[in-house]
């Protein structure tokens, strides 16, 4: 599977739905990141202290933030996804982290009703329980400042709408990237 060939979602409904790589499962001590080269999931390093990811992680194909990197989405799912997995999912807010010297937006989605009824009510992160949120925030904060800076914060979580305005951005950001190739 070549994940540069993937669009950011189905073309008649985005970007009410994206797809979501999924890199690392829920529940994972083990970090996971698409080798895009091998075409694989690539075990990159084995957390030592007990940060289980509280969430599916992955990104959304086609997509180009400021920092460079896909645009990273968090997916609340009630199982583990495996690794390389593509996942329908709707947009529903956006964690705004920053640290000593960065700031970066991460999605967070469910997945679509198609792929799972349980989440169809879900439109936004007011419909889902505050425990997730929660635990996300807590990952986010301690993962980001291990790895980036002596501290990271949760500056604010954005809504659905936040989200799909988000996706839409990274996606034309990744456009005029792959257009100034040309």
């Amino acid at each position: 599977m070549h994940y540069a060939k993937i669009p950011p979602g189905p073309a008649d409904k985005f970007p009410n739905v994206v797809y979501v790589v999924v890199e690392t499962p829920k529940l994972s001590l083990n970090r996971y990141r698409i080798d895009e080269k091998r075409r694989m999931p690539l075990l990159v390093k084995v957390s030592y202290l007990s940060y289980a990811c509280p969430a599916d992680y992955g990104f959304v194909p086609q997509t180009l933030c400021e920092d460079g990197e896909k645009l990273r989405c968090f997916l609340l799912t009630l199982e583990p996804v495996v690794p390389g997995a593509l996942v329908p999912s709707k947009p529903a807010g956006v964690l705004n982290v920053r640290g000593e010297k960065f700031k970066k937006r991460l999605l967070l989605a469910v997945p679509s009703e198609e792929v799972d009824p349980r989440f169809a009510r879900v439109e936004s992160l007011v419909d889902v329980p505050s425990h997730f949120l929660a635990e996300i925030k807590a990952f986010a904060s301690q993962i980001d400042a291990r790895r980036f800076v002596k501290w990271a914060k949760i500056d604010a979580v954005d809504g659905c709408e936040d989200a799909k305005k988000l996706v839409l951005e990274a996606h034309r950001q990744y456009q005029r990237s792959v257009d100034a190739l040309d």
